[in-house]
């Protein structure tokens, strides 16, 4: 049996893991879906200062109070960036990093850092203030700032319904702090969005950048727990076997 910690990506909360939880526990797992502070349930606790690092802290927090032991930590989209920080200061919590249609973030680096000129502009254009804080609201339609092919009407209207917005500094602030020696947890990449006729040559590319890695396709929508909530449980179950 094996812990799962499953870590939501921008704009959502532990709500989003509702159709895969099921699957993982009626195989004898035990799954801790999390609200990041500031968003979903824990919108309340926004404030300005909210940012990275304190998802960070917040999530290595709640994992110490679990008293996990070879858990399997995974992070969805936004979270991808937690999940490696968290993976680096705790790694003896963990057997394995898996990140859902991501990667982890560089230490001293934000994730605006990636952005491209005309997207850290939409972004930045995008932001509004709400309770004293800077935030990213849910784009509508979603489709301007994420991929949504596979999503049905219904999946959409959930979305829109339950995404909350998303404190601004969290892409803001660089990663820094304290970074445990490794080894650190086995690493593993789920794919969502790629044509399934080039899944080969991508996975053939991306194993070539990252030779110790292990690569899990899953095409076509950036939000499988919501579009493919059975493959994508498949998937994790077939991890927490590795």
């Amino acid at each position: 049996m094996s812990s799962f910690v499953l870590v939501p990506g921008a704009w959502l909360g532990a709500w989003v893991w509702e159709r895969v939880t099921p699957a993982l526990e009626s195989n004898g797992h035990e799954v801790y879906p999390v609200t990041l502070p500031g968003l979903a349930d824990r919108a309340d606790e926004l404030t300005p200062e909210l940012g990275l690092m304190t998802h960070v802290y917040d999530l290595i927090q709640k994992c110490r109070k679990l008293h996990l032991n070879d858990a399997v930590l995974v992070g969805h989209s936004y979270a991808g960036a937690v999940v490696g920080a968290v993976s680096r200061r705790e790694p003896k919590l963990f057997r394995a990093q898996v990140y859902l249609d991501t990667m982890p973030l560089d230490e001293g680096k934000s994730l605006i850092d990636g952005f491209s000129p005309n997207g850290r502009k939409k972004f930045e254009d995008a932001l509004v203030v709400s309770g004293g804080a800077r935030v990213w609201p849910m784009p509508q339609p979603l489709g301007g700032q994420a991929p949504v092919e596979g999503l049905s009407t219904a999946d959409l209207e959930v979305l829109r319904i339950r995404g909350t917005p998303h404190p601004a500094k969290t892409f803001e602030e660089a990663l820094h702090g304290y970074i445990a020696d490794p080894p650190y947890p086995k690493c593993h990449a789920i794919s969502c969005v790629e044509d399934e006729n080039s899944a080969s040559v991508e996975k053939s590319e991306f194993l070539s950048q990252y030779p110790d890695w292990t690569y899990h396709s899953l095409p076509i929508c950036h939000w499988p727990m919501l579009s493919s909530p059975k493959q994508l449980s498949s998937i994790l179950l077939e991890i927490s076997k590795d």
